[in-house]
Formats: C-alpha cells, sequence, structure tokens
C-alpha cells in the first residue's frame, strides 16, 4: 500500500477530546493475543492496510505516505460523471475499475465484489449512494468519510448523508435496540453485539456539523479572524 501509520498525536486529541462525552460509538473486537483475550477497541475497526510487514514495530514503518491512489481517482470520476449527467456508461466503467482491482487483489481467484450493472442504478441518486458505500469499504483508514458525508447528499437531495444519519439513522437503532454492547461468547467463541449503548442522540440537525470549530488559540493569534469561529460556533 505504500504509507506509514496515521499520526498517534491526532488519534490521542481525537480520544481524548471524545471521551466521556455523550456520544454514540461502534465497536470493534480486536485481534486476540490468546484464548482470555477479550478485550474490544473502542474506536476504530482492525485494519493492516498501514502496516509494513518490513517495519520493527507497528508504530516504526518505514513505508511513504500516500496522499490520494489512483482507486480514489476512479471513485472521484464516477460520482463528478453522477452528478452532472447520471449514471452513464463511462461512470459506471470507473465505479467497476475499482472492484476489478479489489477482485484482483484476492489471495485466492475471487468473483466478489462483482462489477456493477447500469440496469441496476435506476437514478443519479441510486448511484450516489452506491458510490458513497464503495468509499466507505475502499478508503476506510484514509480520512476520507469525515469529508464524504458532508459533501454528499443522501437519494432524497434534500439532506447531507451525516444529516440523514443524525436524523433517521440513529433513532431507529435506538427504537429497534440495535445498540448491543460488544461481548466475547466463550460458548460459541465468537464476538456479538456491536455497538456501545447510545448515551445521547444529538437533539435535531445543526448546520454548524459540516464544519470544524476554529481552535481558540488560532482565532486569538489570528487578527484576520472575525465574527463566529465558523457558522454556529462561539
Amino acid at each position: 500500500m505504500g504509507n506509514t501509520m496515521i499520526p498517534t498525536r491526532y488519534v490521542n486529541d481525537v480520544a481524548s477530546r471524545t471521551a466521556g462525552k455523550s456520544v454514540e460509538m461502534t465497536t470493534y473486537p480486536q485481534i486476540r493475543n490468546s484464548a482470555t483475550d477479550v478485550n474490544p477497541s473502542r474506536f476504530f475497526a482492525n485494519t493492516t492496510k498501514y502496516i509494513d510487514s518490513r517495519g520493527l514495530t507497528l508504530s516504526n514503518n518505514g513505508n511513504d505516505y500516500f496522499y490520494i491512489r489512483l482507486a480514489e481517482i476512479y471513485l472521484i470520476k464516477a460520482e463528478a460523471m453522477n452528478e452532472l449527467g447520471g449514471p452513464v456508461a463511462e461512470a459506471i466503467d470507473a465505479f467497476n475499475q475499482v472492484r476489478a482491482r479489489a477482485r484482483a487483489s484476492a489471495v485466492t481467484v475471487s468473483a466478489v465484489p462483482k462489477n456493477l450493472a447500469i440496469s441496476e442504478v435506476n437514478s443519479k441518486e441510486e448511484f450516489r449512494l452506491k458510490i458513497y458505500d464503495e468509499r466507505v469499504v475502499e478508503l476506510y483508514g484514509e480520512g476520507r468519510n469525515y469529508f464524504d458525508v458532508r459533501r454528499m447528499r443522501y437519494k432524497d437531495n434534500t439532506r447531507t448523508i451525516l444529516q440523514y444519519i443524525i436524523q433517521d439513522v440513529y433513532p431507529r437503532l435506538l427504537a429497534e435496540g440495535n445498540n448491543k454492547s460488544l461481548e466475547f461468547n466463550t460458548t460459541t467463541n465468537q464476538w456479538e453485539g456491536a455497538r456501545l449503548n447510545v448515551l445521547q442522540v444529538p437533539a435535531g440537525w445543526s448546520e454548524k456539523w459540516l464544519l470544524f470549530p476554529i481552535p481558540a488559540t488560532e482565532y486569538l493569534l489570528n487578527p484576520g479572524f472575525k465574527g463566529d469561529y465558523n457558522p454556529g460556533w462561539n
């Protein structure tokens, strides 16, 4: 893959600022070091994407960090063409280039993920969500999703995907009770559950969540800043 680990300063900063807050958090199992190791990871799903097999330690890898990958360029092309003219053949082909690479990268010959047929997407809105899903899978751990959910619209074209998640998905998870904490079943030797209990669902949508607040120290040091830190933040 040719990249380094995510800077620990970034991860630690995010973790420290969200610790103890009223937030919904998804949990994932860690790779078990022994039969009795059942501690869950509270932040991210495990990935070997950033691990260099030649590295001395997991935090001391010698590979380079990438700024953009060819797979993302194909997905950007598919998204742009779809927004301009809907799911045309060239946009579908760009999308399928990523899936073809994924099949070819499998340890054994694989038919998954299969190519997307143009007949499977009947509108710009349907293809947009297919592209979003593909970006979630392909670009996991690469820092793209924060921007994707704010840039891309849900299929109703009136809300961002982030707004849809907050207004529709979180309340539905609460109503369905699909927020069971992660536990290891020693009888079946399987992990069960996925989410920590939702402590507090955001009370409605706020446009300010489309932007980060400007750090107070930067605001005070820069005389060019005027008014709010960013719209809605103060």
